[in-house]
């Protein structure tokens, strides 16, 4: 049942809704004891899935808590509540990456945006904490001009198919800019030869080549994913062209087969993000060196 406005979860006073999604709404709200103005996410009782999901969500989100990194997005406190859990975040007043860059963004904006990414990276993988959903739509742009990186903890709860042992994995956005999905992507059907998996939860357009095999995603692999960030902020378009049937996309993310605009100058090592073998990919040190070095 939604939270009214002026509604309370302990010292959180509830203000507006901001969004619906699938995993639960987000508010508005304020921290009375604090005096600062928050997001209230929730994660539904019904999107819990498995008790070992849960726990491990409970314990990235606890430990990103214990981050702080101006590229990413604060979390301040974890509630758990019987109806649903509840993540105390950072408000950030601003828009998604994804709807920036309908507008177009110059070179030098794109490799700004990308450095931020990958500093957010690697403050994360620093504390052993990967992103399983890293796309457009989890990258926020705020008006004071920061990149921030949202919705680490939330992408094992995007679908439950691997706790219920079923041949089938759900897709969808898991972003704090509600529930617009990204085109052509519903519950996708997986094949004997690649069955499903409880990380098989991010966006297609997005995954790393293995991701999309099955396997678990990895730090290469979310350096793979701001490979595709980065194709797009620089050339305008993604990688994979016009929007393409389930069945073709995915096939096309298990191939991972990128090839970077010949014309396009960039340093080697940026090339290297979208290698389909993960061995080959830089780490998320290595890029901030590179985007700094310029």
């Amino acid at each position: 049942m939604p939270l009214e406005p002026g509604s309370r979860l302990g010292r959180i006073r509830i203000d507006a809704l901001l969004g619906t999604g699938a995993m639960g709404d987000v508010y508005r709200g304020f921290d009375e004891r604090l005096e600062r103005p928050v997001a209230v996410r929730e994660v539904r009782a019904e999107r819990r899935t498995a008790a070992t999901i849960r726990t491990r969500f409970l314990r990235e989100a606890r430990a990103l808590a214990e981050l702080d990194h101006p590229n990413l997005c604060r979390t301040y406190e974890v509630l758990e509540r019987p109806e649903a859990d509840y993540l105390i975040l950072e408000l950030i007043d601003g828009e998604t990456l994804r709807e920036r860059m309908r507008r177009g963004v110059d070179q030098a904006e794109a490799l700004r945006i990308g450095l931020a990414i990958a500093q957010a990276l690697a403050a994360a993988h620093a504390r052993g904490l990967v992103h399983r959903d890293l796309k457009s739509g989890n990258v926020l742009l705020a008006r004071t001009g920061e990149v921030k990186v949202v919705d680490f903890a939330l992408a094992p709860f995007a679908g439950d198919a691997a706790a219920r042992g079923r041949a089938t994995a759900a897709f969808r956005a898991v972003s704090l800019d509600g529930p617009d999905p990204e085109p052509d992507e519903p519950e996708v059907p997986l094949d004997d030869d690649h069955p499903p998996a409880e990380h098989l939860t991010s966006t297609i357009r997005y995954m790393s080549p293995e991701q999309a095999r099955g396997h678990r995603v990895t730090a290469a692999g979310n350096l793979y994913s701001l490979g595709i960030l980065l194709f797009e902020l620089l050339t305008g378009h993604h990688p994979y062209g016009d929007p393409l049937s389930t069945s073709s996309l995915l096939a096309t993310a298990r191939q991972g087969q990128i090839d970077w605009p010949a014309d396009l100058a960039l340093p080697p090592l940026l090339r290297r993000l979208t290698a389909p073998d993960p061995a080959h990919r830089p780490t998320a040190p290595e890029v901030v060196t590179a985007l700094q070095a310029g």
